[in-house]
């Protein structure tokens, strides 16, 4: 169970970056699901470049991040963007993000997700420890009920 951590540092001529600089990985196959830090240890995602410079997508159909009941994740300077609550393990909220575990977020950005029906448009914190640090939670959309941010 040791401890993980993925960093990134992708080059901007890389073919998922636009001219600018500013690189877009996107989901095709679901949402990322982040299981328990006793049997996977804790897991921190970094990027090197700052969140404006790289983007998670969900690419308008699936959540980008489900974190888990005893699961331990940090993500550093990453914008996670167009995710959508629908079709996911657990269909009720957060486009971003829904959190059952413990989700530190620092030098990050959380926009322009969408949940159709539920709670949390950018992140759902549903049960779990949520801690934001110099972050920002903007334009998410939550369509039939509450809790845009």
């Amino acid at each position: 169970t040791a401890d993980d951590t993925i960093e990134f540092a992708i080059p901007s001529n890389d073919p998922n970056c636009t001219a600018s600089g500013v690189c877009t990985i996107t989901l095709t196959n679901g949402e990322l699901a982040i299981n328990s830090a006793s049997s996977a240890g804790n897991l921190m995602i970094t990027n090197l470049t700052g969140a404006s410079n790289l983007l998670i997508s969900g690419n308008n159909s699936t959540r980008v991040f489900f974190v888990d009941t005893g699961a331990n994740l940090t993500i550093i300077g990453i914008t996670i963007t167009n995710g959508n609550g629908t079709g996911t393990i657990v269909t009720t909220g957060g486009g971003g993000i829904y959190n059952r575990g413990v989700l530190a977020l620092m030098n990050s950005i959380i926009g322009s997700n969408t949940v159709p029906n539920g709670a949390g448009g950018g992140v759902f914190n549903s049960g779990g420890t949520l801690t934001l640090t110099d972050s920002t939670v903007i334009n998410n959309i939550v369509q039939s009920s509450f809790g845009g941010g």
